[in-house]
């Protein structure tokens, strides 16, 4: 287990953690919701992703407060799902997830890896920005982005 900047322990997902995972994935995007921005189910089919795709869980004190789920079987590597409870942000959660992703596509021989977001999760876009992320386009409310690897 990689450990992240505080002490919360990165693993990889299994199915048992998709019910805690999804609460995590409610509780990250519940602000966004309240916002009414229309958002795609990212908490539907939890189990079915970490099944079927790459998945991490970070866990702190024995319960899980963030995940990534992300592709490396396609020709691009795309990061699908990024979470982490309001109640554990600022501990450098996201970013540990995020470069267990990146380390991934990496190790896999991937070039790049890419993700879309809401147009209007400014916040998420300087995030990953701030990681070197790159604006690759924009359709409707689907921002994409992309980062060298």
């Amino acid at each position: 287990m990689a450990k992240s900047a505080a002490g919360a322990s990165l693993r990889a997902a299994v199915p048992a953690d998709a019910a805690a995972l999804t609460e995590v994935i409610r509780a990250a995007y519940a602000p966004y919701r309240a916002q009414g921005l229309a958002l795609p189910p990212v908490d539907v089919g939890i189990a079915d992703e970490i099944s079927a795709y790459s998945a991490n869980v970070a866990e702190l004190n024995g319960r899980v407060v963030g995940g990534v789920i992300y592709s490396l079987q396609a020709a691009k590597a795309h990061l699908m799902n990024l979470a982490v409870d309001p109640d554990a942000s600022s501990r450098g959660i996201g970013r540990a997830l995020i470069s267990a992703a990146v380390d991934a596509a990496r190790i896999a021989g991937h070039s790049e890896i890419h993700l879309g977001t809401h147009k209007d999760m400014t916040e998420t876009q300087a995030f990953y920005r701030s990681l070197g992320w790159r604006l690759s386009g924009q359709e409707g409310n689907k921002v994409t982005m992309f980062l060298p690897l």
